[in-house]
């Protein structure tokens, strides 16, 4: 059994990714107001950074594919013991910062987005 906190979290997190993938919005007209408020303020409250969906995987992730240039990808390193774990994290944070996501952007020249 899962706890209240996680499983509010994985539906802030469902909902997060679903928002970043549609440009129309996830509310009818009338809610138009209501558009992106998991990516841009719910979603702050379990751990999403504004445009990490919006930006960082339907932009990079979606063009690269799991490739060398994707900074969201985690196919290439393997979390099955505790040092590949603390490995991994430093490519996790920047990511989940919107570091990576920027500076990636920045050197493709898309400075519009960065």
């Amino acid at each position: 059994r899962i706890g209240p906190y996680f499983m509010n979290f994985a539906y802030v997190y469902t909902l997060c990714h679903k928002e970043g993938h549609t440009r129309l919005g996830l509310w009818r007209p009338q809610y138009k107001f209501l558009n992106n408020i998991f990516n841009w303020w719910i979603g702050l409250f379990y751990g999403v950074l504004p445009s990490s969906f919006a930006y960082g995987h339907s932009i990079n992730h979606h063009k690269y594919n799991n490739g060398p240039h994707d900074v969201v990808t985690t196919s290439d390193k393997p979390r099955d013991n505790f040092r590949n774990f603390l490995c991994y994290l430093p490519r996790w944070f920047g990511y989940a910062s919107n570091i990576t996501t920027t500076i990636q952007f920045y050197n493709e020249g898309n400075l519009q987005i960065a």
